[in-house]
């Protein structure tokens, strides 16, 4: 399991440690600032991946990270507006 999270300039989406939470640790940050986003709980995570993608597009990020998440048992989003959009 893993918590996709937007990311918009180093901001994480509201709910996002809720999510992470909830997949143990285990996420991937999306959009623009990731990196700088991830020093902001590095410490309540077991595994954090990046992708930068530019300003959030919902049907370009799903397409983009569909090989990537493709193993994964179950993809969790935060509950906030650009959770549900990208779901």
């Amino acid at each position: 399991m893993i918590a996709v999270v937007p990311v918009r300039g180093g901001v994480l989406a509201t709910g996002a440690d809720e999510t992470i939470a909830e997949c143990g640790g285990n996420v991937l940050l999306v959009g623009t600032g990731c990196r700088l986003a991830a020093a902001e709980f590095v410490a309540a995570t077991t595994r954090v991946r990046v992708a930068e993608l530019g300003d959030f597009a919902p049907i370009a990020w799903a397409e983009a990270l569909a090989a990537a998440l493709a193993d994964e048992d179950a993809v969790v989003l935060p509950a906030n507006a650009d959770g549900r959009d990208l779901a």
